[in-house]
């Protein structure tokens, strides 16, 4: 290798590990600034779904890039969960293309909310779900039941997807 090839060599990795800190720096500084029990309040599902449930758990979630797991449940199990990812947004993007198509039916998208939008019904664990893009934020509420029905339907988790994405910070 010539000592200009290897020089624009290390430049270029140079360049990567630079972007890649700050992508990592930026995720730990979007999760520093999350308080994932107040993304989504009981009283908000009590407001848009009429249900009252209670939270189960709000807790920080590595696994979905420094996100967020929040579940709420009715008396009777039925349940109302919430995740929220952080990552690079080619990542995000890229997550939020995936689809099974042998577990989601009825797919739309839905215009007007985030980067894009959809909603679906997962016939493998029998929930309703709306999946939010914003930038590099990923957003799932699912609407899921164990007894009676499910908590929200689809126009009430968007409802839900504008509250937790209207109080994330920027």
């Amino acid at each position: 290798m010539s000592p200009r090839t290897a020089r624009t060599y290390r430049r270029t990795c140079l360049a990567a590990v630079l972007v890649g800190s700050a992508t990592l720096l930026t995720a730990a500084a979007i999760a520093a600034d999350l308080d994932c029990a107040k993304l989504l309040v009981p009283e908000d599902i009590k407001s848009a779904c009429g249900a009252t449930v209670t939270v189960v758990y709000a807790q920080p979630a590595p696994t979905l890039g420094n996100g967020c797991t929040i579940m709420h449940k009715t008396v009777a199990g039925d349940s109302v969960r919430v995740d929220l990812a952080n990552y690079p947004p080619a990542t995000a993007k890229a997550m939020f293309d995936l689809r099974n198509a042998t577990t989601e039916k009825d797919l739309k998208p839905i215009p007007g909310l985030g980067d894009k939008a959809r909603q679906y019904h997962l016939t493998n664990v029998d929930v309703d779900k709306v999946d939010v893009l914003r930038g590099s934020r990923l957003l799932s509420i699912w609407s899921g039941k164990k007894q009676k029905a499910q908590v929200c339907s689809y126009e009430q988790m968007q409802r839900l997807a504008k509250t937790v994405l209207g109080r994330l910070p920027n």
